[in-house]
Protein backbone atom coordinates (compact mmCIF):
# COMPACT_ATOMS: atom_id res chain seq x y z
CA UNK A 1 0.00 0.00 0.00
CA UNK A 2 1.73 3.42 -0.85
CA UNK A 3 0.46 6.37 0.59
CA UNK A 4 1.75 8.64 -2.03
CA UNK A 5 -0.88 7.59 -4.27
CA UNK A 6 -2.62 10.67 -6.11
CA UNK A 7 -5.56 11.14 -2.96
CA UNK A 8 -8.52 11.09 -6.27
CA UNK A 9 -6.80 7.40 -7.05
CA UNK A 10 -6.68 6.44 -3.44
CA UNK A 11 -10.56 7.29 -3.11
CA UNK A 12 -11.75 5.38 -6.32
CA UNK A 13 -9.77 2.48 -4.77
CA UNK A 14 -11.40 2.86 -1.93
CA UNK A 15 -14.76 3.18 -3.47
CA UNK A 16 -14.63 0.11 -5.21
CA UNK A 17 -13.77 -1.89 -2.23
CA UNK A 18 -16.74 -0.71 -0.41
CA UNK A 19 -18.92 -2.00 -3.55
CA UNK A 20 -17.41 -4.97 -3.79
CA UNK A 21 -17.78 -5.78 0.32
CA UNK A 22 -21.70 -4.36 -0.26
CA UNK A 23 -22.18 -6.66 -3.05
CA UNK A 24 -20.92 -10.00 -1.75
CA UNK A 25 -23.19 -9.93 1.61
CA UNK A 26 -20.50 -7.77 3.81
CA UNK A 27 -17.84 -10.00 3.07
CA UNK A 28 -19.61 -13.50 2.95
CA UNK A 29 -17.68 -14.81 0.11
CA UNK A 30 -14.46 -13.70 2.45
CA UNK A 31 -15.41 -16.20 5.02
CA UNK A 32 -13.38 -19.85 5.18
CA UNK A 33 -10.56 -17.95 3.71
CA UNK A 34 -7.23 -16.36 4.84
CA UNK A 35 -6.20 -12.42 3.60
CA UNK A 36 -1.98 -12.22 4.00
CA UNK A 37 -0.43 -9.33 4.45
CA UNK A 38 2.89 -8.15 3.27
CA UNK A 39 4.53 -5.07 4.94
CA UNK A 40 7.88 -4.45 4.21
CA UNK A 41 9.65 -1.86 7.23
CA UNK A 42 7.99 -0.64 9.96
CA UNK A 43 9.94 2.51 11.23
CA UNK A 44 9.46 3.90 15.28
CA UNK A 45 7.39 6.53 14.09
CA UNK A 46 5.02 4.33 12.49
CA UNK A 47 4.64 1.71 15.37
CA UNK A 48 1.92 3.37 16.99
CA UNK A 49 -0.18 2.69 13.97
CA UNK A 50 1.11 -0.41 13.45
CA UNK A 51 0.26 -1.61 17.11
CA UNK A 52 -3.33 -0.16 16.26
CA UNK A 53 -3.95 -2.26 13.17
CA UNK A 54 -2.55 -5.63 14.62
CA UNK A 55 -4.63 -4.45 17.92
CA UNK A 56 -8.18 -4.15 15.69
CA UNK A 57 -7.59 -7.77 14.61
CA UNK A 58 -4.86 -9.80 16.93
CA UNK A 59 -7.89 -12.49 17.72
CA UNK A 60 -7.82 -13.71 13.99
CA UNK A 61 -4.35 -13.82 13.35
CA UNK A 62 -3.15 -17.04 12.65
CA UNK A 63 0.61 -18.23 11.80
CA UNK A 64 1.25 -18.92 8.12
CA UNK A 65 2.09 -22.50 9.06
CA UNK A 66 -1.80 -22.71 9.82
CA UNK A 67 -3.13 -21.00 6.34
CA UNK A 68 -4.44 -24.36 5.31
CA UNK A 69 -5.56 -25.29 8.28
CA UNK A 70 -7.59 -21.80 8.86
CA UNK A 71 -9.41 -22.61 5.73
CA UNK A 72 -10.59 -26.40 6.47
CA UNK A 73 -11.50 -25.35 9.73
CA UNK A 74 -13.32 -22.46 8.36
CA UNK A 75 -16.13 -20.15 10.80
CA UNK A 76 -18.59 -17.82 10.40
CA UNK A 77 -16.89 -14.39 10.84
CA UNK A 78 -14.72 -12.49 9.24
CA UNK A 79 -11.62 -14.36 7.46
CA UNK A 80 -8.11 -15.23 9.40
CA UNK A 81 -5.38 -12.83 8.60
CA UNK A 82 -1.67 -13.25 8.16
CA UNK A 83 1.15 -10.91 8.76
CA UNK A 84 4.29 -11.19 6.87
CA UNK A 85 7.43 -8.55 6.40
CA UNK A 86 9.41 -9.27 3.86
CA UNK A 87 13.26 -8.45 3.55
CA UNK A 88 13.67 -8.40 7.26
CA UNK A 89 14.53 -4.55 8.29
CA UNK A 90 16.47 -4.27 11.34
CA UNK A 91 13.55 -2.31 12.43
CA UNK A 92 11.76 -5.06 13.06
CA UNK A 93 13.01 -5.70 16.05
CA UNK A 94 11.86 -3.07 18.40
CA UNK A 95 8.72 -2.17 15.97
CA UNK A 96 7.23 -5.11 14.82
CA UNK A 97 8.56 -8.01 17.29
CA UNK A 98 7.48 -6.76 21.21
CA UNK A 99 4.00 -5.91 18.98
CA UNK A 100 3.54 -9.03 17.76
CA UNK A 101 4.45 -10.31 21.24
CA UNK A 102 2.41 -7.93 23.20
CA UNK A 103 -0.82 -8.75 21.22
CA UNK A 104 -0.20 -12.21 20.42
CA UNK A 105 -0.09 -12.03 16.77
CA UNK A 106 2.79 -14.16 14.97
CA UNK A 107 4.52 -12.43 12.32
CA UNK A 108 6.60 -14.22 9.46
CA UNK A 109 9.68 -12.47 8.02
CA UNK A 110 11.16 -13.64 4.68
CA UNK A 111 14.89 -13.26 4.49
CA UNK A 112 17.47 -12.31 1.49
CA UNK A 113 20.36 -14.84 2.23
CA UNK A 114 23.31 -13.21 0.81
CA UNK A 115 21.99 -9.76 2.64
CA UNK A 116 21.62 -10.79 6.24
CA UNK A 117 22.87 -7.44 8.39
CA UNK A 118 23.58 -5.04 5.30
CA UNK A 119 21.74 -2.41 3.47
CA UNK A 120 18.98 -4.33 0.51
CA UNK A 121 21.60 -4.51 -2.30
CA UNK A 122 19.29 -4.53 -4.98
CA UNK A 123 17.22 -0.62 -5.96
CA UNK A 124 14.35 0.59 -3.94
CA UNK A 125 11.55 2.48 -5.58
CA UNK A 126 12.42 6.26 -5.45
CA UNK A 127 11.18 7.61 -1.80
CA UNK A 128 11.25 4.44 -0.10
CA UNK A 129 11.55 5.23 3.31
CA UNK A 130 13.57 2.02 3.84
CA UNK A 131 16.49 3.17 1.73
CA UNK A 132 19.71 2.63 3.62
CA UNK A 133 17.84 0.52 6.55
CA UNK A 134 20.33 -2.74 7.27
CA UNK A 135 18.04 -6.20 7.42
CA UNK A 136 18.72 -8.10 10.13
CA UNK A 137 21.39 -10.37 10.83
CA UNK A 138 21.53 -14.52 11.72
CA UNK A 139 21.97 -13.40 15.40
CA UNK A 140 19.32 -11.15 15.54
CA UNK A 141 17.02 -13.82 13.64
CA UNK A 142 17.70 -16.33 16.20
CA UNK A 143 16.66 -14.28 18.87
CA UNK A 144 13.28 -13.28 17.59
CA UNK A 145 12.52 -16.96 16.26
CA UNK A 146 13.07 -17.43 20.10
CA UNK A 147 9.89 -15.55 21.37
CA UNK A 148 7.53 -18.19 19.74
CA UNK A 149 6.27 -15.47 17.91
CA UNK A 150 8.06 -14.73 14.22
CA UNK A 151 8.80 -17.07 11.53
CA UNK A 152 11.08 -16.51 9.23
CA UNK A 153 10.73 -17.78 4.91
CA UNK A 154 13.12 -17.31 2.27
CA UNK A 155 13.24 -14.20 0.01
CA UNK A 156 16.06 -15.59 -2.65
CA UNK A 157 19.16 -15.20 -2.29
CA UNK A 158 20.05 -11.73 -4.30
CA UNK A 159 16.32 -10.90 -4.73
CA UNK A 160 16.53 -10.74 -8.13
CA UNK A 161 13.25 -11.09 -10.75
CA UNK A 162 12.90 -14.52 -10.98
CA UNK A 163 11.65 -15.61 -14.24
CA UNK A 164 14.75 -13.64 -15.75
CA UNK A 165 17.06 -15.37 -13.87
CA UNK A 166 18.94 -18.75 -15.92
CA UNK A 167 18.48 -22.18 -14.83
CA UNK A 168 21.71 -22.29 -12.88
CA UNK A 169 21.24 -18.82 -10.89
CA UNK A 170 17.68 -19.86 -10.65
CA UNK A 171 18.73 -23.03 -8.34
CA UNK A 172 20.74 -20.87 -6.43
CA UNK A 173 18.70 -18.16 -5.74
CA UNK A 174 15.82 -21.36 -4.61
CA UNK A 175 17.40 -24.44 -3.12
CA UNK A 176 20.44 -22.48 -2.09
CA UNK A 177 18.84 -19.31 -0.35
CA UNK A 178 16.99 -22.22 1.34
CA UNK A 179 20.11 -24.26 2.34
CA UNK A 180 22.04 -21.49 3.92
CA UNK A 181 19.57 -19.90 6.01
CA UNK A 182 18.25 -23.49 7.18
CA UNK A 183 22.19 -23.81 8.08
CA UNK A 184 22.52 -20.51 9.55
CA UNK A 185 19.39 -20.50 11.32
CA UNK A 186 19.03 -24.46 12.54
CA UNK A 187 15.20 -24.28 11.04
CA UNK A 188 13.28 -25.99 8.53
CA UNK A 189 12.36 -23.69 5.98
CA UNK A 190 9.35 -24.37 3.51
CA UNK A 191 7.72 -20.57 2.78
CA UNK A 192 9.26 -18.44 -0.20
CA UNK A 193 8.15 -15.26 -0.64
CA UNK A 194 8.65 -13.82 -4.23
CA UNK A 195 10.58 -10.91 -5.05
CA UNK A 196 8.47 -8.31 -6.43
CA UNK A 197 5.55 -10.56 -6.63
CA UNK A 198 6.92 -12.05 -10.37
CA UNK A 199 6.74 -15.81 -11.43
CA UNK A 200 6.01 -17.56 -14.42
CA UNK A 201 5.46 -22.00 -14.60
CA UNK A 202 9.53 -22.45 -14.58
CA UNK A 203 9.97 -20.50 -11.58
CA UNK A 204 6.89 -22.03 -9.86
CA UNK A 205 8.39 -25.30 -10.71
CA UNK A 206 11.97 -24.99 -9.46
CA UNK A 207 10.22 -23.52 -5.93
CA UNK A 208 8.70 -26.60 -5.76
CA UNK A 209 11.25 -28.89 -6.41
CA UNK A 210 13.69 -27.06 -4.21
CA UNK A 211 11.10 -27.99 -1.02
CA UNK A 212 8.80 -24.76 -0.58
CA UNK A 213 5.05 -25.79 0.25
CA UNK A 214 4.07 -22.12 0.13
CA UNK A 215 5.34 -19.88 -2.03
CA UNK A 216 3.66 -15.95 -1.37
CA UNK A 217 2.73 -13.61 -4.20
CA UNK A 218 1.30 -10.21 -4.28
CA UNK A 219 -1.31 -11.34 -6.62
CA UNK A 220 -4.16 -9.05 -4.53
CA UNK A 221 -6.64 -12.09 -3.19
CA UNK A 222 -7.96 -13.77 -0.53
CA UNK A 223 -6.68 -17.73 -0.03
CA UNK A 224 -7.49 -20.17 -1.37
CA UNK A 225 -8.10 -18.45 -5.24
CA UNK A 226 -8.20 -19.16 -8.57
CA UNK A 227 -3.73 -19.42 -8.45
CA UNK A 228 -1.20 -22.11 -9.52
CA UNK A 229 -0.58 -24.72 -7.11
CA UNK A 230 1.46 -23.68 -3.91
CA UNK A 231 0.96 -19.80 -4.56
CA UNK A 232 -0.73 -17.64 -2.19
CA UNK A 233 -1.74 -14.18 -3.20
CA UNK A 234 -0.87 -11.13 -0.48
CA UNK A 235 -1.97 -7.48 -0.25
CA UNK A 236 0.79 -5.19 0.48
CA UNK A 237 0.04 -3.11 3.43
CA UNK A 238 1.60 -0.41 5.17
CA UNK A 239 1.24 1.19 8.73
CA UNK A 240 0.15 4.36 7.23
CA UNK A 241 -2.78 3.16 5.91
CA UNK A 242 -6.36 4.82 6.71
CA UNK A 243 -8.28 2.57 9.00
CA UNK A 244 -10.83 1.85 6.71
CA UNK A 245 -8.21 0.95 3.93
CA UNK A 246 -6.87 -1.93 6.49
CA UNK A 247 -9.81 -2.84 7.91
CA UNK A 248 -11.66 -3.23 4.40
CA UNK A 249 -8.83 -5.29 3.20
CA UNK A 250 -8.54 -7.57 6.30
CA UNK A 251 -12.41 -8.07 5.77
CA UNK A 252 -11.45 -9.16 1.94
CA UNK A 253 -13.09 -6.02 0.28
CA UNK A 254 -9.64 -5.44 -1.99
CA UNK A 255 -10.68 -9.11 -3.71
CA UNK A 256 -11.79 -6.83 -6.54
CA UNK A 257 -8.28 -5.90 -7.39
CA UNK A 258 -7.18 -9.31 -8.49
CA UNK A 259 -10.94 -10.08 -10.46
CA UNK A 260 -10.01 -6.82 -12.09
CA UNK A 261 -6.46 -7.78 -12.98
CA UNK A 262 -7.67 -11.40 -14.27
CA UNK A 263 -9.98 -10.04 -16.81
CA UNK A 264 -7.20 -7.79 -17.87
CA UNK A 265 -4.55 -10.72 -18.40
CA UNK A 266 -7.36 -12.51 -20.62
CA UNK A 267 -7.68 -9.49 -22.42
CA UNK A 268 -3.84 -9.31 -22.99
CA UNK A 269 -4.16 -12.38 -24.00
CA UNK A 270 -6.52 -12.24 -26.81
CA UNK A 271 -4.94 -8.91 -27.73
CA UNK A 272 -1.57 -11.52 -27.86
CA UNK A 273 -3.26 -13.81 -30.12
CA UNK A 274 -4.47 -11.59 -32.19
CA UNK A 275 -1.36 -9.33 -32.86
CA UNK A 276 1.23 -9.76 -35.75
CA UNK A 277 4.35 -12.02 -34.21
CA UNK A 278 6.32 -8.91 -35.16
CA UNK A 279 4.47 -6.89 -33.01
CA UNK A 280 4.90 -8.11 -29.85
CA UNK A 281 8.59 -8.99 -30.44
CA UNK A 282 10.06 -5.51 -29.66
CA UNK A 283 7.36 -4.16 -27.08
CA UNK A 284 6.20 -4.45 -23.68
CA UNK A 285 4.51 -7.53 -22.71
CA UNK A 286 0.85 -7.09 -22.74
CA UNK A 287 0.28 -8.44 -19.79
CA UNK A 288 2.32 -5.79 -18.00
CA UNK A 289 0.99 -2.93 -19.93
CA UNK A 290 -2.90 -4.52 -19.08
CA UNK A 291 -1.80 -4.73 -15.53
CA UNK A 292 -0.16 -1.06 -14.90
CA UNK A 293 -3.84 0.66 -15.61
CA UNK A 294 -4.65 -1.10 -12.10
CA UNK A 295 -1.23 -1.37 -10.67
CA UNK A 296 0.16 2.14 -11.32
CA UNK A 297 -1.26 3.23 -8.27
CA UNK A 298 -3.99 2.82 -5.65
CA UNK A 299 -4.29 1.14 -2.50
CA UNK A 300 -2.40 -1.92 -3.07
CA UNK A 301 0.00 -0.95 -5.82
CA UNK A 302 3.31 -1.72 -7.07
CA UNK A 303 6.07 -4.12 -6.24
CA UNK A 304 8.85 -4.57 -3.89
Amino acid sequence: MSTHTPLPLRLVYLALALAWWFGTGLGRLARRRVVVLCYHAVSATQREGFRRQVASIASRVIPTSEIDAAVLRGGRGLPAVCLTFDDGYVGLRENVFPVAAELGAPVTVFVVSENLARPPAWPLPPGAPEAGEPLLGADELREAMGTGWVRVGAHTATHPRLPDCADAALHDELAGCRARIESQLGVTIDELALPHGEYDERTLAAARQAGYRAIYSLDACLHPARLPASVIGRYLMSPDAWPIEFHLTCAGAYAWLHAVRGLLRRVARRRRRAAPVGALRHGASPRAGTEAAVCAGGVHEGSR
